[in-house]
């Protein structure tokens, strides 16, 4: 197993010379903010620039520089921002990747940054970004981000013919298994039949605003239960999924004169291996783990590595039960973060070439079409960052507030959808 200091190697920062000008504002997440490449060069079309984000200092402007801050210790600050934006990256290749296959991954590249073009990129962001995300802007003390192939809309990169398009469908497909832990206590057994996701419905949303979707028949085999999946999915009252069409969003009830065929994506998704793998994964539930385990001290890189390390030994001696003796509080965790780390990814399905509704109306019928050929297509896993121990106790909180709420709704088993007779539960 190779250590931390030895990836230090693999994965050191590019310099390009990069101008501030020839990135636009794409979007952003919680803890990353996207711009894309609209530049002439050929070196980095097709390509993300993700820089981390942190929360607005109070009573300080959201530009304002730290020049309060003394050289030693904003330099350290620095340093820390680099090995965390390079231990994400080593994260998701290293421990992620051999978990559900390295050709799901997108390749990263760490890149050098100088604070002028991180303060004009702040700038120029500022105006487009949605209001729900200003209580944190852009980290103007990180030295260092990470570029990342474009999976959305790739400028120029791909030639079309009149008529088509380039499409691309995002998916949170969310937690994939009923769990069968022997440390669910009788009062929880409601987890033994209704996935998390079906029960968290009814903390997110009043009745009339909750999905079908559930993430049991997206992660089985079977077409008739993927195809009902995706149709859920595109059901305009879901926020799993998005479209988006030659670069642009479209909300997924409107088809902008493109019909995307949902027999086409479910194919698609059959013909993959990464759900049952994403699904096998994240089952790794957790079992009696006590709150305060590990959050004292976050684990580093070296951890990660250990911990996937020990995971595929014992998957590879047939002995991949969470709940057996040789796995002690601290790999358990650390199985049920990365667990948690997969239950928040996208998965991004991009169609290069895609006819306009008119042309492929006789082409994409909505039968069961698994013999049919399928488009030229890529498929990867995004947004699978490690996420942090110290939050264990607020996710194991959140999780019996949906189970409270699910049950206060739903008392009686008569009332209770049964997920898992859509699918076997697997064992864990």
């Amino acid at each position: 197993m190779q250590t931390a200091a030895a990836h230090a190697n693999m994965y050191r920062p590019a310099s390009f010379g990069m101008q501030a000008g020839d990135w636009v504002y794409r979007g952003e997440g919680n803890a990353n903010i996207l711009f894309a490449y609209a530049g002439e060069g050929s070196e980095l079309r097709g390509q993300l620039l993700r820089l981390t984000k942190r929360d607005v200092p109070q009573n300080t402007d959201i530009n304002a520089d730290d020049s309060d801050t003394d050289d030693s210790s904003l330099n350290k600050e620095q340093e820390q921002l680099s090995l965390q934006v390079h231990n994400n990256v080593v994260f998701t290749k290293e421990v992620i990747g051999p978990l559900i296959g390295v050709d799901y991954i997108l390749q990263h590249q760490l890149v050098h940054l100088s604070s002028n073009f991180i303060e004009q990129l702040s700038l120029a962001a500022e105006p487009l970004r949605p209001s729900s995300r200003t209580h944190k802007q852009i980290d103007l003390r990180q030295r260092v981000g990470a570029l990342v192939r474009d999976m959305i809309n790739v400028l120029g990169f791909t030639p079309k013919q009149p008529g088509e398009h380039t499409i691309a469908i995002e998916i949170k497909p969310k937690w994939g298994f009923v769990p069968s832990s022997k440390y669910i206590s009788q009062a929880n057994s409601v987890k033994h039949r209704v996935c998390r996701h079906c029960m968290h419905q009814y903390l997110k949303h009043d009745k009339d605003s909750m999905s079908e979707y559930c993430p049991i028949d997206l992660f089985s085999t079977n077409c008739t239960q993927v195809k009902h999946a995706v149709d859920c999915l595109f059901d305009v009252s879901n926020d799993r999924l998005r479209v988006f069409v030659d670069g642009t969003h479209i909300p997924a009830d409107e088809n902008g004169g493109i019909d995307v065929a949902k027999q086409t994506i479910a194919n698609i998704i059959l013909a993959e291996k990464l759900l049952p793998r994403l699904g096998s994964v994240q089952n790794r539930y957790k079992r009696a783990l006590e709150a305060g385990v590990l959050t004292e001290k976050e684990p580093s890189i070296d951890d990660w590595l250990e911990a996937v390390a020990r995971f595929r030994q014992r998957e590879e001696q047939g002995g991949s039960n969470v709940n057996s003796p040789d796995v002690d509080d601290k790999q358990a965790a650390l199985e049920f973060m990365i667990s948690v780390t997969l239950k928040d990814v996208s998965v991004l399905i991009r169609i290069e070439s895609w006819p306009s509704a008119s042309k492929s109306e006789s082409e994409s019928a909505e039968g069961d079409s698994s013999n049919t050929k399928l488009p030229e297509y890529h498929i990867a896993v995004i947004d699978a960052d490690a996420k942090k121990l110290a939050k264990v106790p607020k996710y194991l909180k959140n999780d019996q507030e949906i189970v409270d709420r699910y049950l206060e709704i739903n008392p009686n088993v008569a009332q209770q959808k049964a997920c898992c007779e859509q699918q076997g539960e697997k064992d864990i």
